[in-house]
């Protein structure tokens, strides 16, 4: 009779990194910012209620606006902590992609051996247009399909966001909140985040994991478009 100890382990469901990129130039000062701050940590509240991604989720967030700064590394979604954000300068996109390549990819590698991860995802929450330099390049190498540590970016816009730009840095999803207050907005931005991360995450266990996007009425469908 075999035994469960002559059975072979069975591998570790696969974690999921998941990147917050998140626009805190000059045009999110006030409400903008000060909804976000609000909102982030029941994001990951609600994430972290989910008895699939609460234990496989790890979290990062980055601020860009002239520059990009990694706030939050890569973390176990328990230990994760939302900093506060605050608000000022330009946007710039290359600055974003690249520091959302480089926080991805270390933490990555540092992860025990043996840990298997889904294609990372970046949501890029965004509020007005960029005024950097040529981001394409790096944003090509953050979402290199060829890389196993290549990412989907789903984007998001709101406010003054140049909606062919938030639909330009996609790899298939983009959306554009439809209310012009930024407390619902982010809201409704948040919680499809949410939603997304907690989908993706569930869909692991299949043998073709698959990034996930639910539609709501809160926010607008928009082209994606890298010929921006």
């Amino acid at each position: 009779m075999v035994s469960a100890a002559d059975l072979p382990a069975r591998p570790e469901p696969p974690v999921l990194p998941v990147c917050l990129l998140v626009d805190v130039s000059g045009s999110m000062y006030g409400p903008p910012i000060d909804a976000m701050n609000r909102m982030l940590p029941g994001l990951r509240h609600t994430v972290l209620a989910d008895p699939v991604a609460g234990t496989r989720v790890l979290l990062s967030l980055i601020a860009f606006a002239s520059e990009a700064h990694t706030v939050l590394p890569l973390t176990e979604l328990p230990r994760a902590r939302i900093p506060f954000l605050q608000a000022g300068g330009a946007t710039n996109f290359r600055a974003a992609f690249r520091q959302a390549r480089t926080t991805i990819t270390e933490g990555i590698r540092v992860l025990d051996t043996g840990i298997r991860h889904q294609r990372p995802v970046v949501y890029f929450l965004g509020d007005g247009g960029d005024t950097g330099e040529d981001w394409r390049p790096d944003w090509e190498r953050l979402t290199d399909p060829a890389d196993p540590e290549g990412a989907e970016v789903v984007s998001f816009g709101m406010g003054a966001a140049d909606r062919q730009a938030i639909g330009a840095v996609a790899t298939r999803h983009a959306f554009f909140a439809r209310d012009r207050d930024p407390v619902v907005a982010t809201g409704d931005i948040l919680a499809a985040v949410a939603a997304s991360i907690v989908l993706t995450c569930a869909s692991g266990h299949d043998a073709t994991p698959a990034l996930t996007v639910p539609t709501t009425t809160g926010l607008l469908s928009l082209p994606v478009d890298s010929a921006v």
